[in-house]
């Protein structure tokens, strides 16, 4: 076995796991080797969650000169999340996922008609998104999961 490079798997929240870019630089301390700070890059953001705690896998490529890092060993990784950008702001009840899509019901003329969104990350109780939604848009937040394109929708004052 090759363990001059090594695979770190870290369990990341959903909220961080969206935000994170394949190849992004991480910074990966391991618990027993105390001042031995490494340098990685995300190799790759598992798609499946873990649904009950809401956290993702994430696999961070390491180098392991001198093989001090051994199987099963606990590492602590940093990400950072410091990139800014500007995105449109949903309550993220409106974000329907739909296999491996997300989607937003855009409201026109009381019939919802759906939306394909890219989801950026999430703040409180909104997501940033990014697809062909602009400002002023209504979009459904109750019941979104069983609509229909085209379908009627009733509109109240939230």
């Amino acid at each position: 076995m090759d363990i001059s490079r090594i695979r770190v798997a870290v369990d990341v929240p959903e909220r961080y796991a969206v935000q994170l870019l394949p190849d992004a630089r991480v910074q990966v301390a391991v618990t027993s080797l105390a001042d031995d700070m490494r340098e990685g890059k995300i190799d790759v953001i598992l798609p499946k969650g873990d649904a009950i705690t809401r956290t993702f896998p994430v696999r961070v490529l390491l180098d392991n000169p001198g093989f001090a890092i051994r199987a099963g060993m606990e590492a602590v990784a940093t990400f950072d999340l410091s990139k800014r950008f500007t995105a449109l702001m949903v309550p993220k009840d409106a974000v329907v996922t739909a296999g491996d899509r997300s989607l937003v019901y855009r409201v026109k003329d009381a019939k919802a008609f759906p939306v394909p969104v890219n989801v950026e990350g999430y703040q409180g109780a909104l997501a940033a998104v990014t697809g062909d939604l602009k400002i002023g848009d209504m979009v459904v937040i109750r019941g979104n999961e069983r609509l229909m394109p085209g379908q009627d929708v009733a509109l109240t004052e939230d």
